[in-house]
Order: structure tokens, then C-alpha cells, then sequence
């Protein structure tokens, strides 16, 4: 009777051993596949569509855009100005009609020399 019993707890203890040695083996194996989603989701939110890279150049284009808009609506402004001038203005109509449009005042010569661009 106790060879029975002795043999019974050894097959107690095995299975015991034994399932031991497999809940090692789920909790590793359940380990290594939270690494690998970790991996997966860190390699995503790095170089995936909408990740930090693409957000970078995003953010740059869209700095340089900023400052494309701000200048051209310094230029806008500054042509809005001439534009008034020109209509307002008589000192700068006549500049404008004698630097582009070569008039001149009744009795004036103009002369031009060789080799002036004017």
C-alpha cells in the first residue's frame, strides 16, 4: 500500500511539475508576443502613413508654407499700394509714364545716349 501511494504522489508531483513547466512556456511565449506587437506598433507610429516621420515633414511643409503666405501677402500689400499711388498720386503717374512709357513734358528733349539701357 504505501508503494502505491508513493507512486501516486510521484505522479502528482510530475503533473504537477509538468503543468508548471507549461504555464512557464505560455507566460514566455505571451511575452515574446507582447515584444513583437510592441515592435510592430512602435515600427507604425515611427515610419507608418500618418507616423512622427510624415508628421515631421508635414509640420516643416507646412512652416515654409506659412512663411510663403505672410510673404506674398507682404508683396500683395506693397503692389496694393502702388496700385493706389497710381491712381492717386500725380507725382507717381508721371514717374511711371516717363521711366516705362518715355513721355515727356511739352518742350522737353530727351536725349539718348549709345549703349544706355533707358
Amino acid at each position: 500500500m504505501k508503494a502505491g501511494k508513493a507512486a501516486e504522489k510521484e505522479k502528482r508531483n510530475v503533473g504537477s511539475a509538468l503543468a508548471v513547466l507549461a504555464y512557464q512556456w505560455r507566460r514566455r511565449a505571451a511575452t515574446i508576443l507582447a515584444i513583437a506587437i510592441a515592435a510592430l506598433i512602435a515600427y507604425h507610429v515611427m515610419f507608418g502613413a500618418n507616423g512622427l516621420t510624415i508628421y515631421q515633414k508635414k509640420k516643416n511643409e507646412d512652416r515654409a508654407l506659412s512663411q510663403q503666405i505672410l510673404e506674398l501677402q507682404q508683396q500683395n500689400d506693397q503692389l496694393e499700394q502702388h496700385i493706389q499711388s497710381l491712381k492717386s498720386d500725380p507725382d507717381t503717374i508721371e514717374h511711371e509714364a516717363r521711366t516705362i512709357l518715355h513721355y515727356a513734358r511739352p518742350g522737353e528733349v530727351i536725349y539718348k545716349l549709345n549703349g544706355s539701357s533707358r
